[in-house]
């Protein structure tokens, strides 16, 4: 790990409006980290609050970032994404996995030479989920607690509304016989109603 004078500047106690606010600052800290291990942050770079394109709630294998190359800006910017059902320390972690990636040309993917840059920067793990180890760890709290509190609370997926499973609609007789049936919403969409047996008529809802 590079020293830490090399990647903070200490006493600058900064007010973050937002967490981007807050993590493109952290970008800066960490730039000459990287570059210590030969590696180039894209100047050209923003982070952003945001859910990956996939698996941003899944629950077996969640993903927490995503980095999107310059060839997909349409104004020539690395854009990372950085879930915001993430306290600070794991969005840390994640977001210099991204930046990793940032620094590699778009076919590395976790291939070997990521997984170089990322041991060098202080990642561990399995290639594709490697995290802060705990050197790096300790530095991007002490880095966090030079920009100031993290400014945002986690989202809880656990909190979201279920989905809702196919429900049956209660269609009855038009003519007030009692008579009913339950059908799904896709098939009274589709074709209408069912045709009451007592009147003949299309049953309502």
């Amino acid at each position: 790990m590079s020293p830490l004078s090399d990647v903070t500047n200490k006493g600058q106690h900064n007010a973050m409006a937002s967490r981007e606010d807050w993590l493109n600052t952290l970008v800066s800290r960490l730039r000459g980290h990287f570059a210590s291990h030969g590696a180039t942050v894209p100047e050209r770079l923003r982070v952003s609050i945001g859910f990956p394109s996939r698996g941003g709630l899944s629950l077996k294998k969640r993903r927490t970032g995503e980095h999107w190359g310059e060839a997909c800006s349409a104004d020539g910017h690395h854009e990372i994404f950085i879930s915001p059902l993430l306290e600070q320390p794991g969005a840390c972690s994640t977001l210099v996995h991204e930046l990793t990636h940032a620094c590699l040309s778009p076919g590395v993917k976790h291939k070997a030479p990521f997984k170089r840059l990322g041991l060098a920067v202080g990642l561990e793990g399995k290639p594709a989920s490697m995290g802060a180890g705990p050197e790096l760890a300790a530095t991007l709290a002490t880095l966090g607690a030079d920009i100031g509190p993290w400014p945002a609370a986690r989202l809880n997926a656990s909190e979201l509304p279920k989905p809702q499973s196919t429900r049956l609609i209660k269609v009855e007789c038009v003519n007030g016989s009692g008579y009913c049936v339950r059908v799904t919403r896709k098939w009274l969409d589709a074709v209408g109603a069912p045709i009451c047996p007592c009147h003949n008529e299309p049953m309502k809802e």
